[in-house]
């Protein structure tokens, strides 16, 4: 198994990781996320929970040697099938928050199709990358690559605060004034 392998899979465990720790701290939000998608018809919080009793599964899956293939082939059915109903939803011309990692302010947009299709794409080549390579990591290799991996995934998650906290600057400090 090569670096590559073991960083997409450690950094696609802490994405799903992170998105399940959202459901669980707000399951009513990932169900009515539910609804909004066209899944089910009422926010009902016991299926925030199962979505994220899914994701946690799938990072598991992931995280695990021996259930690595079958953890790549559900991330891979997961996030294609999410880029398709986001796609829908955006061709649709519906206006809601997707949930994603717990944001319930961060409606849908093109820019959530793209993080969404790149994690897919990531997911896709680590599938075919286990498919034909049979050899394992030593435990070093793949501690290695979890800090790796979850070092990408929070930098991510503090990259996509940026623009929220420049918004948040423009408006509550401006030029010259002193906070003090």
């Amino acid at each position: 198994m090569n670096g590559f392998e073991l960083i997409v899979r450690f950094a696609l465990a802490a994405t799903f990781a992170v998105a399940a720790t959202a459901k669980l701290r707000q399951p009513k939000l990932a169900a009515l996320a539910l609804v909004d998608f066209g899944l089910t018809r009422s926010p009902d919080r016991r299926l925030g929970y199962l979505a994220a009793a899914v994701e946690l599964g799938v990072a598991l899956l992931l995280v695990l040697p021996p259930t690595a293939k079958v953890g790549a082939i559900a991330v891979c059915a997961l996030l294609w099938s999410f880029v398709f109903l986001l796609g829908r939803a955006l061709r649709r011309g519906e206006e809601f928050a997707c949930f994603c990692f717990g944001d319930a302010d961060d409606g849908i947009s093109r820019v959530t199709v793209l993080r969404t299709a790149t994690l897919a794409v990531l997911a896709s080549l680590l599938l075919a990358s286990l498919l034909v390579s049979p050899e394992g990591a030593s435990a070093t290799e793949q501690a290695e690559a979890a800090i790796a991996g979850v070092a990408l995934v929070g930098a991510s998650l503090l990259a996509a605060k940026v623009p929220g906290l420049r918004k948040f600057n423009r408006t509550f400090m401006r030029p010259g004034e002193s906070t003090l």
